[in-house]
């Protein structure tokens, strides 16, 4: 795979900010993970959310603990610090089966840079 087709096979999983809110607005179920340990989402830029106030970073190896007992279609969102890890490891979970695997591009740095 090159490395623009790579990057254009990100845009597949990936969800903005607006869609994130969007889900979490209409009460769509979903797994949510911050794999970020530098960032606090209680100042979340604007997000008034339990879902993200809630969420407390997460090691990889704790979010595959936890989806070891989850249906593989359930929606799995992951956010990290700029996007990157989430990225990675929304990859590695697809190939495990996880087919409702995305994360927040821009990751939570977005979020603060929007308020």
């Amino acid at each position: 795979m090159s490395k623009l087709d790579h990057e254009e096979s990100k845009e597949d999983f990936s969800i903005d900010l607006f869609q994130l809110e969007n889900l979490i607005n209409n009460n769509v179920s979903f797994l949510f993970f911050n794999l970020s340990s530098h960032f606090s989402l209680k100042d979340n830029g604007g997000f008034t959310s339990s879902v993200l106030q809630l969420s407390q970073a997460s090691t990889e190896q704790e979010i595959e603990k936890h989806l070891r007992q989850t249906d593989k279609s359930k929606p799995v969102v992951l956010i990290c610090e700029e996007g990157d890890q989430s990225c990675d490891l929304a990859l590695r979970l697809q190939k495990k089966g996880f087919i409702n695997t995305f994360f927040v591009k821009g990751g939570i740095v977005s979020l603060v840079e929007r308020k």
